[in-house]
């Protein structure tokens, strides 16, 4: 089983963590991809691993608490991987346990927890 882990709730990085039975390989990205490019940068990290997204059985995702934009990037990412590859997603909140992860039956999806009330700015009116 191949397991796809996603964290974006940091405010400088993110990491993406593949967990194949035993073995864990991580990648922290230095700096976090905008919400457009984090896909590709999620099948460039798989790539470099030699492994496709149809090699996936399981996604999990850090819901947070976190920055609303970072949450929202990680948990639409794994959400959509999961819907499109049908396959069940995994929420994560608080510390990671990816033997836990591995052997839970998931679900379709996958809800954010921002920890507080999103601060969202209005937009600036012309």
């Amino acid at each position: 089983m191949t397991l796809l882990y996603i964290d974006t709730t940091d405010n400088k990085t993110a990491e993406a963590v593949l967990v194949s039975g035993q073995n864990t390989i991580s990648e922290k990205f230095s700096e976090m991809p905008h919400a457009e490019d984090f896909a590709a940068a999620l099948k460039k990290f798989l790539a470099s691993k030699k492994l496709k997204l149809k090699d996936l059985d399981r996604i999990a995702v850090r819901v947070g608490p976190g920055f609303f934009s970072r949450v929202r990037t990680g948990v639409v990412a794994a959400n959509a991987l999961a819907y499109g590859l049908n396959i069940p997603v995994v929420p994560v909140r608080g510390r990671v346990d990816y033997k836990k992860i591995q052997n839970s039956k998931g679900q379709r999806m996958a809800a954010p927890f921002y920890g507080a009330k999103p601060h969202i700015t209005k937009s600036k009116k012309r």
